[in-house]
């Protein structure tokens, strides 16, 4: 029996402690990437729906010859063929101009609660530039 009792190993205190510092190391830098990675994709969300504004705009002036008009912020616009765009919940959309060289549309997007930190939360797009700024 004594022999038995013997052969018997455990883990000691100190090794015990070096894997939870390790579990906690590896779950504090998978929390800021996890962060990061909904940030990003709040960002993105944003950035979706001017681009999808923009291309709503510019068709619709393509197809009715007459450029919409939007003031303020909003959750949904309708264009005046009746096409409703309609953005994600928190996300906000405003619009200008009036799709000419001289005035082109003008989209700015952001994101209420929970907000995108990018720059300063606000997403303009202004027509003919395939990206927008922050």
């Amino acid at each position: 029996m004594e022999k038995l009792l013997k052969s018997i190993s455990a883990f000691t205190v100190v090794e015990l402690m070096v894997v939870v510092a390790l579990v906690c190391i590896l779950a504090a830098i998978s929390l800021t990437q996890y962060r990061a990675y909904i940030n990003r994709g709040k960002c993105t969300e944003v950035e979706v729906a001017a681009h999808d504004t923009l291309l709503a705009l510019t068709r619709e002036l393509a197809d009715s010859g007459s450029a919409p008009t939007g003031a303020g912020y909003a959750n949904s616009h309708t264009l005046p063929s009746g096409q409703v765009l309609n953005y994600p919940a928190n996300v906000l959309v405003s619009y200008s101009g009036n799709g000419t060289q001289a005035n082109p549309f003008t989209v700015n997007a952001t994101r209420s609660n929970p907000v995108c930190t990018k720059g300063d939360g606000t997403y303009s797009l202004v027509q003919g530039q395939s990206s927008g700024t922050w």
